[in-house]
């Protein structure tokens, strides 16, 4: 059992989350907003590779005990593969930092490429052997992958399959050789205070679910111009805000119909329809079901 091979331990981070999403793949969400410096304990593992993204903030890796240390800078990731023994590190991290660790094996991520692929010579032959570093720039495109995670917009019952996705993508953008590197990117999303904006307007529409603002209004309260504003919101949670909204209220209708004795007319007040047969009929198009035989079926 490979699960929760990330060892953490001696946390003082305001926020750590890890995720196993498979066998062979792990993920850490840390994010720290105290005054202080926030550390955590933890290891590389054999036959694994690594890979920290410094999203904001900065921070460094200190690897015990040799006192070697590496600066983690914004902006930056590191690709750590150590196959010989467990190395012991704590990351530390400065106030308003956000980082990501993913932890993959190294005989899944070398499945992923063509047999022999230049871009993983370190995983080959006698290299597998040998331990191996790398330091590169988190260009414009991997930002808004990365920001997903800490994000994710997915149904909870296909969230896991959504945050492999996002991994799967990261590794293409980390290997994958392009002309231009920069091309459709999201260079707006590369500034942490937009992607909080976002966040924000995300935040404003569950508040007013039943009288939600318009985009126009929504960009005025952030801060940002609408055009920023619809375009950030489909690069960080996948779908324009108006759908989002609606595939929002459509899940916590489906929730409030699960629980008995909850009437139809008055989620659709709730959540802001005009009328019960425009909610009905909104649902019946997202699910392929009205809202009243889906309480049957539950009761049932």
């Amino acid at each position: 059992d490979k699960y929760h091979i990330i060892i953490m331990k001696n946390i003082n981070i305001s926020n750590v989350k890890i995720i196993g999403l498979d066998h062979y793949i792990e993920l850490a969400l840390c994010e720290h907003q105290m005054d202080s410096d926030g550390r955590l304990t933890a290891s590389l593992i054999p036959g694994m590779v690594h890979f920290i993204f410094s999203i904001s903030g900065e921070g460094k890796l200190e690897f015990i005990p040799s006192q070697y240390t590496l600066p983690l800078m914004q902006g930056e990731y590191y690709a750590l593969y150590n196959p010989l023994s467990e190395a012991p590190f704590e990351l530390v991290l400065n106030q308003h930092s956000k980082t990501l660790i993913i932890q993959i094996e190294a005989k899944m991520l070398h499945s992923y490429f063509l047999p022999n692929s230049s871009e993983l010579s370190f995983l080959q032959g006698e290299n597998a052997k040998k331990k191996f570093y790398k330091k590169e720039t988190i260009e414009p495109s991997l930002f808004v992958p990365l920001n997903q995670l800490f994000s994710a917009d997915a149904a909870e019952n296909t969230l896991l399959l959504y945050q492999k996705a996002k991994v799967l993508e990261i590794m293409s953008i980390c290997f994958g050789k392009r002309e231009n590197p920069n091309e459709e990117a999201c260079p707006f999303l590369r500034d942490e205070e937009n992607v909080d904006k976002i966040r924000a307007a995300k935040r404003i529409l569950i508040a007013q679910l039943a009288n939600p603002p318009s985009l126009k209004d929504l960009s005025k309260e952030i801060g940002l111009n609408e055009y920023n504003l619809k375009t950030g919101f489909k690069n960080i949670y996948g779908v324009p805000a108006i759908t989002w909204l609606s595939n929002y209220k459509m899940e916590l209708a489906r929730k409030q119909l699960m629980e008995t004795g909850t009437k139809i007319n008055e989620i659709a007040d709730q959540l802001g329809y005009n009328s019960a047969s425009h909610f009905i009929e909104s649902f019946k198009k997202k699910f392929g079901i009205t809202p009243k035989k889906f309480q049957q079926s539950i009761t049932s």
